[in-house]
């Protein structure tokens, strides 16, 4: 039986699947905050005029494709959704 380590190495060395992987943090901040908007009940444009933006910038936020998030809009949603906001810093995957 393979050890997890190799097999993930294995998958890994797919630059396509490697892409993917290295794209999930992003993916996941933006669950994040269509989770929490829909806790609270609110539309993206409810959501907007709280964090004094546009219906399409939240859009944007909650698209996995989007890598430009910054910590100043972020910190304003967690506000606006009374959430904290939380930045972990995790090592790097490899692929080789």
């Amino acid at each position: 039986m393979e050890k997890w380590k190799d097999v993930r190495k294995k998958i890994l060395s797919d630059q396509k699947v490697f892409m993917e992987y290295n794209r999930l943090p992003s993916i996941d901040i933006a669950a994040q905050i269509i989770n929490a908007r829909s806790k609270k009940g609110l539309t993206q444009l409810k959501l907007a005029k709280l964090v004094k933006t546009s219906q399409s910038a939240i859009a944007r936020l909650e698209n996995g494709h989007y890598a430009g998030y910054s910590l100043k809009t972020l910190s304003k949603i967690a506000k606006a959704l009374n959430f904290n906001l939380k930045i972990t810093f995790m090592p790097r995957s490899k692929a080789s």
